[in-house]
């Protein structure tokens, strides 16, 4: 099991690596899609990743969370199997985002039935994005402001973070 949480940890984080490497941080991960050249990667990259966390985020769930992070998982199917939000047609941009908030939601919603601490890591992303704001040209509109500070690309790390923090908890604290 800990093989399959490896791979699925690596496929996202080597993926969002190397684009954010290549053209510098996005303003979120499906963003990226519109930064590579062989845009079915996008594609694969969330259905796999998804689909080798499956196992082991069931094996690592309540028996009343699991339902959780199957909806999660579906909300990331729906995301990679919709990537064109921009510029698809109106039915794909829909279900980029409702599978977009269903993995935010699901997701923290399992993490805090399984590992609720990790949601302190929220905190962090707040002062974050504050301190970002802060340092950002005072001269542009709020928008400009918070938007230079890559909320969503930040919030997507958060979520990965106590996804896999929740995952792997058995090894990482000995719970």
């Amino acid at each position: 099991m800990t093989t399959l949480i490896l791979i699925s940890f690596s496929t996202i984080a080597t993926y969002t690596t190397i684009v954010s490497i290549k053209s510098g941080i996005p303003y979120s991960i499906s963003e990226t899609y519109y930064r590579i050249n062989y845009r079915k990667w996008f594609t694969f990259v969330m259905l796999f990743t998804a689909i080798t966390l499956l196992p082991a985020a069931l094996e690592n769930s309540s028996e009343n969370s699991q339902f959780l992070i199957f909806l999660s998982g579906a909300g990331m199917g729906i995301v990679g199997l919709s990537p064109n939000f921009i510029y698809g047609e109106k039915s794909e941009q829909m279900a980029h985002y409702i599978g977009s908030g269903m993995l935010l939601i699901f997701s923290q919603c399992w993490v805090g039935c399984n590992l609720p601490w990790a949601l302190t890591c929220w905190i962090v992303y707040i002062m974050w994005i504050i301190f970002n704001y802060s340092k950002s040209d005072p001269e542009q509109s709020f928008y400009n402001r918070l938007v230079s500070t890559k909320p969503v690309f930040y919030a997507e790390l958060i979520v990965i973070i106590t996804v896999y923090a929740t995952v792997l908890r058995d090894y990482i604290f000995y719970v």
